[in-house]
């Protein structure tokens, strides 16, 4: 999570812009995925307020939103691996009996009740990344690593906000230098 309510409207903000310019350049997968998941930090802004239990409510349906959202818009390039990946998604969301909840005292944070469907979705958007775009996922890929060794430091950014405030703007960059979100399809 980030780091405060300010924080939060911040990297939410940048998030969503670079979706719409990721959209507005053509390359609505990627655009429509940084929106749905920097979607998420509008939801820890709202936590942050005191309403960490009704903001809980948003957030499982968001995560796996992230991957109905990414692998619906990527039906055009990869039908068959897509459709299959949307339909373990849905699911793997059906069977996701866990609570997500976000507590805030000092700082926000998450807590599961259990379960790791939510990260065999997040394996298979990882898989879809690497294929169709290479690029795009090692940067995320190194976000995903930064986050993970800081994790337990005060003070000290979550993936999701790094991934809205930096990665997002990034990404819109390489995909913008390399023309295309996507690859050709294999022969």
């Amino acid at each position: 999570m980030c780091i405060s309510f300010h924080a939060s409207l911040i990297a939410g903000t940048i998030g969503e812009i670079s979706g719409i310019v990721a959209m507005n350049r053509g390359h609505i997968e990627l655009g429509s995925w940084i929106m749905t998941y920097s979607l998420i930090q509008f939801l820890e802004a709202w936590a942050y307020t005191g309403e960490g239990q009704q903001a809980s409510k948003l957030l499982k349906p968001l995560l796996y939103g992230q991957g109905m959202i990414l692998f619906g818009t990527s039906m055009r390039i990869r039908p068959f691996l897509c459709g299959v990946m949307l339909t373990l998604t849905g699911l793997l969301y059906a069977l996701d009996k866990s609570d997500k909840l976000i507590t805030c005292n000092k700082r926000c944070k998450w807590k599961s009740s259990g379960g790791s469907y939510v990260k065999i979705m997040y394996g298979l958007m990882f898989v879809l990344g690497a294929l169709v775009q290479p690029r795009v996922t090692t940067v995320f890929a190194g976000t995903l690593l930064t986050s993970y060794l800081f994790r337990e430091t005060e003070g000290y950014p979550s993936m999701w906000c790094f991934s809205s405030a930096l990665v997002a703007p990034i990404a819109v960059a390489v995909v913008q230098k390399n023309r295309s979100f996507v690859m050709q399809k294999s022969k």
